[in-house]
């Protein structure tokens, strides 16, 4: 029997309900098309000393509080603040080995913007907006699909940035008890908890002082209470936020650790990475002219969005001075910029949306036009192999292949059952910890965790006429693990080829080993 509603629904209803479930569809196939976008191979650097680390909690019960993976029999301190990213990462791994990653990874990012798409329906944002939005968020995040704890912060950036601007609105602080909550999560999976949870919550709290202070001097009494009362409320539950990094494996030494990571500089040569590692450099220095342009419409759109808001937001002007200080500071801070700027404009909307910023006509009838448009065109990009997405894809594919792959390079040494000290290319040092520990002990790797043994590495690669022969004499090396397709690796490779006590045992294209004479078969 036919369903009577349906049947005798007026045109508006039937309308209303083709375009909600036209909606559905549409976005379902913008995050498949997301989901499919972040789903490449995991790189060679952090995620396998990630996965080693947690593999060896897993084994012990417990976090390390030394360098177990140390070069040498001689174990410095260690405090994994990351820990439970790690801890997660090989979660994943023993459900769904290496490809469980990468769909974990996808499906991660995939989330991000499947609640920004959430709050920005629910802030009644016009269509063309939010796909512009959607456009320059994945400009930004691609850089950051990386199997490292980093990616968490995303989630807590959101969540965070929605309780506040709600509870700037409404002044109901109830879910900001939500907070210290989260923050305990944040605590023990990223130090970004540390700088980025403190600058939103400084963000929101310098903005209801400034309304007191406004209102004050306006003689608006009840403004005044009311912004006080909202300043009482963000300043408990910042300190409570402050205390749960007391919430950590490691007690008063975990909790200080991002104080001394950040306030001393000798503690761990933060500032240092600033000349050696690259996401910690200016986009000044690093992006191209053509990669700025859509940051600069972001920031455009972001001071429109805030100088035209109907009520001036201090918490959106300091939050986003701060994102994009931090931002020209370190290219590694992107993230944080571009989803800060991307609910900031959201924020911004108005309570109703001004026409103007609608396609003229009828507006469903104009958005669904618009939807089906964008749904043939990614219909035609998934069949089409040069399309931008599957060129996105192929391009970090080709650029995990560049940097190599350790694998084959170290089935080999085992198979020959050669073993020993490794001097060796940074971002094999992961993968060594991770596969070949304690057989094969990689010098350097991701976690740069021993300063000085990393700028005597930086030294050899750039000069090892004058360097190698200190660095070897005092480490004594037995083997030498390169990537011959980096161009400081080939330096190094030249140099050996008339070194008389190396010889060469193994090269595929993505790697090459030295052994000394003497050493393995």
């Amino acid at each position: 029997m036919p369903d009577l509603k349906k049947v005798f629904m007026n045109p508006v209803e039937k309308g209303r309900s083709f375009f909600q479930g036209f909606s559905i569809v549409f976005w379902a196939v913008i995050l498949v098309a997301i989901f499919r976008a972040f789903v490449v191979p995991i790189e060679m650097e952090d995620g396998w000393w990630h996965l080693s680390a947690g593999r060896w909690m897993a084994e012990h019960r417990q976090v390390p509080r030394e360098d177990v993976f140390s070069f040498t029999d001689e174990r410095g301190p260690w405090q994994l603040t990351q820990w439970l990213g790690s801890a997660i990462f090989y979660g994943v791994y023993q459900i769904g080995d290496v490809p469980g990653l990468i769909v974990f990874r996808a499906v991660f990012f995939t989330l991000i913007f499947a609640v920004f798409v959430g709050y920005a329906y629910h802030k009644k944002t016009p269509l063309p907006l939010l796909i512009v939005l959607i456009f320059l968020l994945f400009h930004a995040l691609e850089s950051r699909n990386l199997l490292r704890p980093l990616i968490f912060n995303l989630i807590f950036i959101s969540v965070f940035l929605m309780l506040l601007y709600s509870h700037q609105k409404t002044g109901d602080p109830r879910r900001l008890f939500l907070l210290p909550v989260l923050g305990i999560f944040w605590a023990n999976l990223h130090l970004g908890s540390f700088v980025y949870g403190h600058v939103i919550f400084a963000a929101f709290f310098i903005s209801a002082m400034l309304e007191h202070l406004f209102a004050r001097r306006q003689g608006n009494a009840a403004t005044a209470r009311r912004e006080a009362q909202h300043a009482r409320d963000l300043g408990l539950i910042w300190c409570a936020y402050l205390f749960v990094f007391f919430i950590n494996p490691y007690g008063a030494e975990g909790f200080l650790y991002p104080f001394k990571v950040f306030l001393l500089p000798e503690f761990i040569n933060f500032y240092k990475f600033k000349g050696i590692v690259d996401e910690m450099g200016s986009p000044l220095q690093m992006y191209g002219g053509p990669a700025w342009i859509p940051f600069l419409v972001l920031i455009v759109m972001v001071l429109h969005a805030v100088g035209k808001s109907e009520k001036r937001n201090w918490a959106s002007m300091v939050l986003f001075g701060a994102a994009l200080g931090l931002f020209l500071a370190s290219v590694r801070a992107v993230d944080f910029f571009a989803l800060t700027s991307g609910y900031i404009i959201l924020a911004s909307m108005p309570a109703g949306v001004p026409q103007s910023l609608r396609p003229p006509g009828s507006s469903r009838v104009n958005e669904m036009i618009l939807m089906g448009v964008i749904i043939l065109a990614l219909g035609f990009c998934a069949l089409n192999p040069s399309n931008p997405w599957t060129a996105h894809c192929s391009r970090q594919k080709k650029d995990f292949i560049r940097m190599g792959d350790a694998a084959a390079a170290v089935e080999f040494l085992k198979k020959k059952n050669i073993r020993g000290s490794v001097f060796n290319d940074e971002h094999f040092g992961g993968y060594l910890i991770w596969s070949a520990y304690p057989q094969l002990r990689a010098f350097v790797d991701g976690r740069q965790a021993d300063q000085e043994k990393f700028q005597l590495y930086l030294a050899v690669l750039q000069r090892p006429e004058e360097f190698w022969e200190k660095a070897d004499s005092h480490n004594q090396f037995d083997l030498i693990l390169l990537d011959p397709r980096l161009a400081h690796s080939k330096k190094m490779i030249r140099y050996l080829a008339r070194q008389p006590q190396w010889r060469m045992v193994f090269h595929d294209g993505n790697a090459v080993v030295y052994v000394r004479y003497g050493l393995g078969a």
